[in-house]
């Protein structure tokens, strides 16, 4: 999902591991690859910035494909290394099993004639019950550790998809609208949370300034989701590899 790798950007950005330009002509500009603070962002510098490289045009096609695919290999290593998983999530869709069902019951027919039609209800309960199998199976088997961290995720989210302005409490030259925005991108909070912000800016309570790690066009708070869909639409058309096959 082109979300996550935005959200990683984004992240490195704040963290001043990269300066993130948008526009017309999107880039990333390598600052100091030392603060990649996990696996994934660390994956994702090595794939864009490789060879010496310190600026990536993300405009290209295929920019990021490779750096996207390293923060989802990153994250599984994570998860195998770590154990979170006694049984993985599998990737088999629910539609093959459905298919394969159509398919037999075909040929059945076929074989057997109007005397399969008798058989229905058995050939629907037992595709209905392979179904939610399938559907408990694909999501796996956690283990305690990544019961809690999932938890703990998943309560985040609501924190950010609840959280009032009034609620929150803003340390003096504290920049809590980047420090969530990473979360908030990965999530699909992003206007909420520049809402939730725009407040404690009217407030007084949170600095209305452009952050350090922005560049590019003009800054406002309320235009932050606008420019996030776009950066979205960037990555999500530079994680696509290149077709080479002449194919229109």
């Amino acid at each position: 999902m082109a979300r996550h790798t935005t959200a990683t950007l984004v992240g490195l950005a704040v963290d001043g591991a990269i300066r993130l330009k948008g526009g017309r002509d999107p880039e990333a500009r390598l600052l100091d690859s030392r603060r990649a603070r996990d696996g994934s962002s660390a994956a994702l510098l090595d794939e864009l910035f490789d060879a010496g490289a310190t600026v990536a045009d993300l405009s290209l096609p295929g920019t990021l494909a490779e750096g996207h695919d390293s923060i989802l290999a990153a994250a599984e290593q994570g998860a195998e290394r770590e154990q979170w998983f006694v049984r993985p999530p599998r990737d088999r869709a629910v539609g093959t099993l459905v298919i394969a069902a159509l398919a037999l019951g075909y040929v059945a027919y076929i074989l057997l004639g109007d005397t399969v039609l008798y058989l229905a209800p058995l050939v629907v309960s037992t595709v209905a019950t392979l179904v939610l199998l399938n559907l408990r199976l694909r999501r796996g088997q956690r283990t305690g550790l990544g019961r809690a961290l999932t938890d703990q995720v998943e309560g985040f989210r609501r924190y950010l998809a609840t959280v009032q302005a009034d609620e929150l409490v803003v340390k003096e030259g504290e920049d809590l609208l980047s420090r969530y925005l990473p979360w908030a991108i990965l999530f699909d909070l992003t206007e909420r949370w520049t809402t939730v912000c725009g407040r404690l800016v009217a407030q007084g309570r949170l600095a209305a300034g452009t952050p350090a790690w922005h560049e590019g066009s003009p800054w406002s708070l309320a235009g932050v989701p606008g420019q996030v869909a776009a950066l979205n639409a960037d990555v999500r058309a530079a994680i696509t590899a290149p077709d080479f096959s002449g194919r229109v």
